[in-house]
């Protein structure tokens, strides 16, 4: 059984708190500063004069998967073919029914800085109101100001939405309620099949039964919803599956490499860069063994940590801290 219990001094919390906070607003200053100095005075184009993705861009993960799915048809060809999870895709089309797109965007984006608010304020100051100016700007430094945010709500990715749902099953699994931690880690894993890693939090605590829950939602949502889209169950899942194997490719070249977290897409561009410097042109995903070999790396790499972590009594925050971290670097 992992330790839930997290006994630290209010002051040396405190400080921690005031570090990360510290850390966060020089970062964004510094890159604000940077990509300032290159596009208005030294007249760079992107992606120089930000760090944030292409201008024209903005919210388009989200209006795609709205616009893909209002017919109930996402994974047609003439719309894109853009593999979306099902049920993922499935919101998208729950979405497209409200009229105005501010007001989507507003519930979209409102979902999920209401409950990271609410999330950092709970774990960093407790239930209590908060009336200290540094308490208020740390919360808001914390929630607004990190890059992954300012890129995710910048793109209007689903991410997002996952994230809300990890969140409350980060905070139901530490109270106990096991059940209903399943049903958010489910309707995360519905929506990206990343989260699906945290299963390894309940076989660590031995809890076989709510792992089984979680794998029967995630299965069940993706399942209903390949049935709602028009083609039916079949149909579906072969547009879904051919989308998949399209969107998979796209994303593993050229420049979307330089979008990605894991390890993969930094080796891909390492290569490129250090490959042009010896006047060699090396791009990565074009050998197939490349990609078996980081496969069957990463693989071992996750067995490794997941084995370490089992033979280890450590806090549930320790044990979501490294899930997260494999999460981002080895898909």
């Amino acid at each position: 059984m992992m330790s839930r219990n997290i006994n630290i001094k209010p002051s040396l919390k405190e400080d921690k708190t005031g570090l990360l906070v510290l850390i966060i607003i020089i970062g964004f200053a510094v890159a604000v500063i940077y990509h300032y100095v290159f596009g208005y005075y030294l007249g760079k184009p992107w992606p120089a004069n930000t760090f944030l993705h292409t201008p024209e861009a903005h919210f388009w993960d989200f209006t795609l998967v709205v616009r893909q799915s209002a017919a109930l048809d996402p994974f047609g060809s003439d719309i894109g073919g853009f593999a979306g999870a099902p049920f993922a895709q499935f919101l998208g089309y729950l979405f497209s029914i409200i009229p105005a797109t501010w007001v989507q965007l507003s519930i979209f984006f409102g979902s999920f800085f209401i409950t990271l608010t609410l999330v950092a304020k709970h774990y960093l100051y407790g239930i209590k109101s908060i009336r200290a100016s540094h308490r208020l700007l740390a919360i808001f430094a914390i929630t607004f100001l990190t890059y992954p945010v300012l890129f995710a709500v910048d793109r209007g990715n689903f991410d997002l939405l996952a994230c809300v749902l990890l969140l409350l099953f980060a905070f139901t699994y530490g109270s106990q309620k096991y059940k209903a931690s399943a049903v958010f880690l489910a309707l995360a894993a519905a929506i990206k099949l990343y989260p699906s890693i945290f299963i390894v939090v309940y076989i660590l605590d031995k809890k076989y039964k709510d792992a089984l829950l979680v794998i029967f939602i995630a299965v069940f949502l993706t399942a209903l919803s390949l049935s709602l889209f028009n083609g039916g169950f079949f149909l579906e899942t072969q547009k879904y599956l051919h989308a998949l194997l399209d969107t998979s490719g796209y994303l593993s070249a050229g420049n979307q490499q330089a979008f990605n977290s894991d390890l993969y897409g930094f080796l891909t561009v390492a290569t490129q860069f250090f490959g042009h410097g010896l006047g060699r042109d090396i791009y990565l995903p074009a050998y197939p063994e490349a990609r078996i070999i980081y496969t069957i790396s990463a693989f071992i790499l996750f067995i490794y940590f997941v084995f370490y972590l089992w033979k280890k009594q450590l806090l549930l925050w320790q044990v979501l801290a490294v899930l997260t971290i494999l999460l981002i670097l080895l898909p």
